[in-house]
């Protein structure tokens, strides 16, 4: 009987010292957490609204807002392609007969004529970079204007003349155009594109 009790004690301590030495298990590793709700894709940015006032943009900005009124005058012109009933809406006044070519400004119903006075600070850089005795800032420009209701209008310099329609000198026409092409005019009333004649001078500020 007593040599089954000691067995029985060395049976329990043999467990017992089992159980210490057994390497313990790893815990299972946790299970990432299912998302409640799927992420919300990136709204997508809105276009830019066209600007108020004449203002300096770069050349990027140039290139990327022609192409944006390229593409809106091709979708418009589609469009009217297909007539009125097509697209349910009348057509936009002033685009079906364009301005005269040459029209001076000052006989548009446009807000243009203001616009083109905002960029005379602009334009006067080019003449404070002229040796003294300078110029008086005024000249004649003959412009193409080309725009879309939505997105503004861009300015291209066809010819620049003095007071008395002589041409600049080289490095004064030059700079006069590369400012011009770094304005964004507003939106036009009379159409997506014209010829205008404007003199810019000091006496218009």
């Amino acid at each position: 009987m007593q040599r089954v009790l000691i067995a029985v004690v060395l049976a329990a301590v043999l467990i017992v010292v089992v159980v210490y030495l057994r390497p313990s298990q790893p815990d299972a590793p946790a299970r990432p957490a299912e998302p409640s709700a799927k992420t919300a894709a990136p709204a997508p940015a809105a276009a830019p609204a066209p600007p108020a006032h004449a203002t300096r943009i770069t050349p990027d900005a140039r290139r990327q807002i022609a192409e944006r009124i390229a593409t809106a005058q091709a979708a418009r012109a589609a469009r009217a392609a297909q007539g009125p009933a097509a697209t349910g809406a009348a057509p936009r006044t002033g685009t079906d007969t364009p301005p005269t070519e040459g029209e001076t400004v000052e006989t548009m119903k446009t807000p243009i004529l203001g616009a083109l006075k905002e960029t005379i600070p602009f334009l006067q850089e080019c003449f404070a970079k002229l040796p003294e005795p300078r110029p008086r800032f005024q000249f004649r420009g003959n412009l193409t204007l080309t725009g879309d209701a939505d997105i503004g209008t861009l300015v291209d310099a066809d010819r620049l003349t003095d007071d008395r329609e002589r041409p600049l000198p080289a490095e004064l026409d030059d700079c006069l155009r590369g400012t011009l092409q770094t304005i964004q005019l507003p939106p036009l009333r009379e159409g997506d594109k014209m010829t205008v004649t404007y003199v810019f001078s000091d006496d218009e500020k």
